[in-house]
């Protein structure tokens, strides 16, 4: 594996290359459990001085996975299409660079189908092998990429493009959420759609999620790092967000609610 500061051109298999496809059977012949996969264009020593914005897309996606990968779905989420061109997490990678970051990275879950489309869209990625059951445990194991800057996006939310551009200009430590309900697509339940933080809090964050017990467990979310920021009289700022941005995390968001948040991305031009 690569140390910090070495080029990280192609994927380090030695036996595939950026272009290459994976299939079913390569997928079944995985590596060692810690290994990690990466595409970068860049160094890690350089990103340690770039704004960076981490795309979290390495669920086990419990609440939904049973409805993919049949009927002419994709296997992941992250892959529906929110419009006739894109999918969810190539928008999200194509706003944050729109708006202004110096690398957009996807850290994705071991499955040919989402190597293969971060590949066929040139994408900086990571595979996680074993991300945990939280994305907390993915944010503390790709902790050797935040940037100067950091923006954690979640990889099976739909983005407005004004949330992308608070996020990326927001040098705060701070919490995007929708504390109600959203007004475009009818949802009540409250969400968190991501965080961003600096260098001067990468030490913080390290404390807080160095409890493996915490940052493993399944019901460990973006909130329950603030209680425990909280606790140690840290306090991010919370950052309301009251367009359409919402995620997908279940049959009745897939049936719901994305008509109608493509219908919402269509008009956000």
């Amino acid at each position: 594996m690569s140390g910090p500061g070495r080029p990280l051109g192609n994927l380090l298999s030695g036996r595939f290359r950026v272009g290459v496809r994976l299939t079913d059977r390569d997928a079944a012949r995985q590596p060692h459990p810690m290994w990690v996969w990466w595409y970068l264009k860049c160094t890690t020593r350089e990103v340690a001085y770039m704004t960076v914005a981490l795309v979290m897309a390495q669920g086990h996606q419990q609440r939904i996975g049973h409805i993919l990968g049949q009927n002419g779905l994709p296997a992941w989420k992250q892959l529906l299409k929110i419009s006739d061109q894109e999918t969810i997490i190539a928008r999200t990678c194509r706003l944050f660079l729109e708006a202004g970051v110096d690398t957009v990275i996807a850290v994705i879950h071991w499955h040919h189908e989402l190597v293969n489309a971060c590949m066929d869209q040139v994408l900086p990625f990571v595979v996680q092998r074993d991300p945990g059951p939280s994305v907390l445990d993915g944010i503390y194991n790709m902790r050797h990429l935040w940037g100067s800057r950091t923006i954690i996006a979640l990889g099976d939310v739909i983005y407005s493009r004004d949330t992308i551009r608070r996020m990326v200009s927001d040098t705060l430590l701070s919490i995007y959420e929708r504390p109600g309900g959203n007004t475009a697509t009818g949802r009540l339940a409250s969400e968190r759609f991501g965080m961003t933080f600096a260098r001067t809090h990468h030490q913080e964050l390290l404390r807080a999620l160095e409890d493996v017990g915490f940052r493993r467990h399944q019901d460990s979310k973006i909130l329950d790092l603030r209680s425990r920021l909280l606790d140690a009289s840290i306090f991010p700022n919370m950052r309301e967000v009251s367009d359409y941005t919402d995620d997908i995390d279940d049959e009745e968001g897939y049936c719901k609610f994305l008509p109608l948040l493509r219908e919402a991305v269509t008009k956000d031009v």
